[in-house]
């Protein structure tokens, strides 16, 4: 694949080499072999640690209250949005319930920032005091 630069010079994408670059069959044969070894998890407890990868940082989860939030906070701020916005009908409702996520989620992503911003600085003057010990 060709790509062209600001400067009108054409280069080679790093990612193939050349215009039709297709695996080969031993590559093909690798990846299927590869792929076969990589099923997820299979036991109860190794799908429930997977269902909570997306919980790092709460940002992408399903679920509008993560682990450390009080679902009773949710349900009240929900309905504070809800008697806000006074959906009629179901897809205000569903625009309302979004808008309501939505803004769950942003500042869940405040008190992460937060917190990791909190954890650099606390780490960086241990780190000078000689205080921090890893």
């Amino acid at each position: 694949m060709q790509c062209i630069r600001p400067d009108g010079a054409a280069r080679t994408n790093h990612l193939t080499k050349g215009p039709t670059a297709m695996p080969t069959d031993r590559q093909l044969a690798a990846n299927r072999a590869n792929a076969a070894h990589s099923t997820g998890p299979r036991t109860p407890d190794g799908k429930a640690a997977a269902r909570r990868n997306r919980l790092a940082h709460g940002i992408h989860s399903d679920a509008p209250v993560v682990p450390g939030e009080c679902p009773a906070d949710w349900d009240a701020h929900r309905a504070g949005v809800r008697a806000s916005l006074a959906p009629v009908g179901t897809l205000e409702t569903e625009l309302a319930d979004r808008a309501a996520t939505l803004l769950w989620r942003m500042r869940r992503v405040v008190r992460y920032e937060t917190g990791a911003a909190t954890a650099a600085v606390d780490h960086a003057v241990g780190t000078l005091t000689g205080a921090f010990d890893p």
